[in-house]
């Protein structure tokens, strides 16, 4: 595992130093990966990429991004699949189940749960 830069989390959505939108992948927090425990696959693969950021010199506590891609805007956006897309002529952002939200929406949604967290959050 090697670093590709730094990001900031937006929910679905990472965005680098320059502004780039990325495709979030597995995040995982850098930890003691321990030892194998035979849980279910998805608590060992987990553990292996707690180990695997150890080994790529990440920092104890640092979050780690694995699998990311950058998504590109551009035209490929029209119609697309992807959790950053324009539908009807406006820029949504799909996470989860949920439809797309139009992306200005979604930010305020965000800057909200900055500004006021959930109790206990």
């Amino acid at each position: 595992m090697r670093r590709l830069g730094s990001a900031w989390r937006l929910g679905a959505l990472l965005l680098d130093r320059e502004g780039r939108p990325w495709r979030t992948g597995l995040s995982t927090r850098v930890a003691e990966p321990g030892r194998p425990q035979h849980l279910s696959s998805s608590a060992e693969e987990r553990r292996a990429l707690r180990a695997a950021a150890l080994r790529g010199g990440f920092a104890m506590g640092e979050t780690v991004n694995h699998g990311v891609a950058p998504i590109a805007v551009d035209g490929s956006l029209v119609g697309g699949d992807g959790p950053l897309r324009i539908v009807g002529g406006e820029a949504r952002v799909h996470w989860g189940t949920d439809a797309p939200v139009p992306l200005e929406r979604y930010l305020d949604d965000l800057g909200d749960l900055l500004l006021h967290p959930p109790q206990g959050a």
